[in-house]
């Protein structure tokens, strides 16, 4: 028989075992600091949608998982979405006197101020408003007649000119995305299968080989020869394909982002209790000051060489913490990792950096991390019982 003593142990393995068993897909949220705010914002000629939040912060919490499907469904058209954790970035959030979260703002390249986001907390209404103002518009021209395939097509033929063939009436937003991120080096033009003239004229130009053209297709005249993309009509495949057209002497992107879609890292996690949101007022600039001088980080509570961000995310497990923000009355899931103290210091910093990967992605959970011989000093209450 199990000692007594050793069963908080052994079911807050089994838990965390079984939620570390589950593949979670990397934060599309890009995590803002003063390292990369000027890469990121200040010094970026594209939008970026930024939440300003608290990880002690409730209201934050239930707006997380909204804020990352926002986050998933911009980064499959090429638009980023950033974070900045108000308690570890406090001069950005001077910088923009932020004075309640969640905060959103709208950066654009070239003005001064940001704009403020004052509607619904919800996926329709975040993803409507950034595609809204989402540059890319001047370098879709329609090209309704065929006059004005003519003109497209002999304006800077140096250039590669791509062409969207659709059903549609409109460039859609990915399209509109990859034409403004490569503008330089690239003319774009969108062809609805409506103009039925100005298509038949096109594809005579870029497809003259193709019996039919499955719409929606995109099809490109690179030195007067036509090239065809075959590929899935998703922004990694169409990244590709417009950075194997762009001059060398271009750079390929204007813009210095790329689609965050894969990128880990991302998202700071909401947890916890605070306060109700209020919006604030716009800062007339939208660059941060400059980098201070990096703080040490906190000291962490397994290793002096464990990443910064682990101690301010997972904490250290005690009687009276696990009280306070796991009782009853809290209505919160925690969730106690147990660290084997006698593995190598390698197998540890994996394991919690895999952790705090998992606490990301999981916003709604409270997380700690203990030895073995802590956890006979916490009263954990009543516990789920594991078949």
């Amino acid at each position: 028989h199990t000692p007594p003593h050793e069963l908080p142990m052994i079911k807050a393995l089994l838990i965390a075992s079984l939620l570390l068993g589950y593949t979670l897909a990397a934060s599309s949220v890009i995590e803002l600091s003063q390292k990369n705010w000027q890469k990121e914002v200040a010094k970026s000629d594209d939008i970026i949608l930024v939440e300003f939040f608290s990880p002690r912060c409730g209201h934050c919490q239930q707006f997380a998982p909204v804020y990352e499907a926002v986050a998933k469904s911009m980064a499959e058209v090429g638009i980023r979405v950033g974070r900045v954790d108000v308690t570890q970035e406090q001069s950005i959030a001077g910088q923009f006197q932020i004075q309640g979260v969640p905060t959103v703002k709208l950066f654009k390249p070239r003005e001064s101020a940001p704009i403020d986001y004052q509607g619904a907390r919800t996926l329709k209404d975040v993803t409507n408003f950034l595609l809204e103002h989402q540059l890319g518009g001047a370098q879709t021209p329609v090209l309704s007649s065929p006059a004005k395939a003519d003109s497209f097509l002999a304006a800077s033929p140096e250039k590669p000119h791509v062409v969207l063939f659709s059903k549609k009436a409109t460039p859609p937003p990915m399209f509109k995305q990859l034409c403004y991120k490569f503008r330089s080096g690239i003319q774009c033009g969108f062809v609805g299968e409506k103009h039925a003239q100005s298509l038949e004229a096109l594809k005579a130009k870029l497809a003259p080989e193709e019996e039919t053209l499955g719409l929606p297709a995109i099809r490109a005249l690179v030195k007067g020869a036509p090239k065809a993309f075959h590929g899935d009509l998703k922004y990694p495949e169409l990244l590709a394909f417009f950075q194997s057209l762009a001059p060398k002497s271009a750079g390929g992107p204007t813009s210095h982002a790329t689609s965050s879609a894969g990128k880990k890292g991302a998202s700071a996690s909401s947890s916890s209790s605070s306060s109700s949101s209020s919006s604030s007022s716009s800062s007339s600039s939208s660059s941060a000051p400059e980098p201070e001088p990096e703080k040490p980080a906190a000291e962490p509570a397994v290793r002096a060489d464990l990443p910064a961000a682990l101690p301010q995310h997972i904490e250290h497990l005690s009687s009276s913490q696990w009280k306070a923000a796991c009782s009853a009355s809290q209505g919160t899931l925690c969730v106690a990792f147990v660290l084997p103290t006698d593995s190598p210091a390698e197998a540890q910093t994996a394991w919690l950096e895999e952790l705090l990967n998992l606490q990301y992605a999981t916003q709604g959970y409270h997380w700690f991390w203990a030895a073995p011989e802590e956890l006979r000093d916490v009263d954990f209450g009543e516990h789920i019982q594991m078949p």
